[in-house]
């Protein structure tokens, strides 16, 4: 590893995720001695000073306090290290990823073959659709691992030769629970896309083509295993940004059905509406 200085003072010692367990263990056990310590001597120290017939009273009184102090500041620990470290460790991220180095890594083939790195299972619902194609290759491109749903084999076909990993009948029980899935049919796939995620999972929603009103709104799985909805359109400048640099760099086509003159566009709808299409139809001016 590599590391950049930025300071002239001496590294103070902390706890990072490389930090061997011994020496972790050790550090546990000084702090744990430590308490043990202040603790003790508190309790003798009342009941020497007390007198004789007074002395269970001394000391059920040295172990309330001792304890309520404890407690209160377990949970002050607690609620100051909850409300704070989600959001540094967010903008952390949001530092790090404009940088060359992380960038670098998005393309480092050591990076994307790291078994480590391909813990989050993405799930597309609809296979052939243009936001679907884009989100395996670009997913892909990334190192996720991405399963796709279709009712038809062709585009599953087509879908794991673009680089899904697996490909499913659309409502077909999974192996296993989804991080996160991407969801742009809607209605007619809305309950299965919030069955297959896992606790805490994410649904991301850019489209619903087959209606926005789902018979079952699947609340309760949502509040109960907490669950997230997110709605996305269009992004940020900067996002785009960073999207057409991982595209250029990673040398990602848009998947194309079908270039058709403008004049015939009407076609272009018609097979769009039969659903029999695997990536984008293109209008042309000419």
């Amino acid at each position: 590893h590599e590391a950049v200085v930025i300071s002239q003072k001496p590294p103070r010692p902390s706890l990072r995720s490389e930090t061997a367990m011994l020496e972790m263990g050790i550090a546990m056990t000084v702090v744990g001695l430590g308490l043990g310590c202040n603790m003790q001597p508190l309790t003798l120290a009342v009941q020497n000073a007390a007198d004789r017939r007074d002395m269970g009273i001394a000391t059920s009184a040295a172990t309330f306090f001792r304890q309520m102090g404890g407690t209160f500041g377990v949970a002050a620990f607690l609620s100051i290290l909850f409300s704070t470290v989600p959001d540094r460790i967010a903008d952390a991220f949001k530092a790090a990823a404009g940088t060359p180095e992380f960038q670098a890594a998005l393309s480092d083939p050591a990076v994307l073959s790291d078994p480590a790195n391909k813990g989050v299972l993405d799930m597309l619902q609809g296979a052939g659709g243009g936001v679907a194609t884009a989100c395996i290759q670009l997913g892909v491109a990334a190192g996720l691992r991405i399963w796709v749903t279709s009712r038809n084999e062709d585009k599953r076909g087509q879908a794991l030769a673009l680089g899904a990993e697996a490909a499913f009948d659309s409502g077909e029980r999974l192996p296993e629970r989804v991080d996160a899935v991407m969801e742009t049919v809607g209605a007619a796939t809305w309950s299965h896309s919030v069955n297959v995620l896992r606790p805490g999972g994410t649904i991301v929603i850019s489209g619903a083509t087959s209606g926005d009103a789902p018979t079952r709104a699947e609340l309760t799985k949502i509040f109960f295993r907490q669950l997230r909805v997110v709605g996305s359109t269009m992004g940020n400048r900067h996002e785009l940004e960073r999207l057409t640099q991982l595209v250029t760099r990673r040398g990602i086509s848009p998947q194309i059905q079908e270039v058709i003159p403008l004049a015939e566009a009407r076609r272009g709808f018609e097979r769009l509406a039969s659903g029999d299409t695997f990536g984008k139809i293109v209008f042309t001016m000419s």
